[in-house]
């Protein structure tokens, strides 16, 4: 199983890339004033763009050791499809926006679950954080579906607090698989020249 991982977990800084990109949009969420809610549509387009593009990369160039493969697939593919929802829409209100929102981060948050199973079958020990972490996501993105008309500042902190807890998820995710494909290597260098 270690030489699969080691082959198949190619492109792990593309959930960093990812994490840093969603805590970027986070803070945009906060320093942006609820008056210009909607000029975040476009960082939020683009940011759902690039990472539905990395999110369908990573998934397939990994599908041979990830068990979740397909959910990223499916995840980066809804991203895509919301991408070009807002492009299509700009005029989308602030009431809506928080929906799909709160449904895409929903799902990353569920996906994020999975993964720390992943991680925890591989034996990383910090499997529990990513799931700490994926479980919070799901509670805040769960309240901004079932109650979008909090108002604008709950809808601001709610999504600010889903997506940055969202970036970090995906960067303990990113560590965690070079951390793996690292300690691989280790072995393999240790196997190949026993001391």
């Amino acid at each position: 199983m270690k030489d699969t991982i080691s082959n198949t977990v190619k492109h792990w800084w593309i959930p960093l890339v990812s994490g840093f990109l969603f805590i970027f949009l986070g803070i945009l969420v906060f320093k942006t004033p609820v008056t210009s809610y909607l000029a975040l549509t476009i960082f939020f387009e683009i940011g759902f763009l690039v990472t539905g593009i990395l999110q369908i990369v990573y998934s397939i160039s990994n599908k041979a050791v990830l068990t979740n493969w397909g959910w990223g697939l499916t995840s980066g593919i809804i991203d895509l499809f919301l991408a070009i929802l807002l492009f299509a829409n700009p005029g989308l209100s602030a009431a809506i926006l928080p929906i799909y929102i709160g449904f895409m981060l929903l799902f990353r948050s569920m996906l994020g679950i999975g993964y720390s199973v992943d991680l925890k079958q591989w034996g990383v020990q910090e499997w529990g954080w990513i799931l700490f972490g994926s479980i919070l996501g799901v509670i805040f993105s769960s309240l901004m579906i079932m109650n979008p008309a909090f108002g604008s500042l709950s809808i601001v902190i709610y999504t600010g607090l889903s997506i940055v807890m969202l970036g970090m998820v995906q960067i303990s995710i990113a560590l965690s698989l070079k951390k793996i494909k690292k300690e691989i290597k280790d072995d393999e260098v240790l196997e190949a020249h026993p001391i």
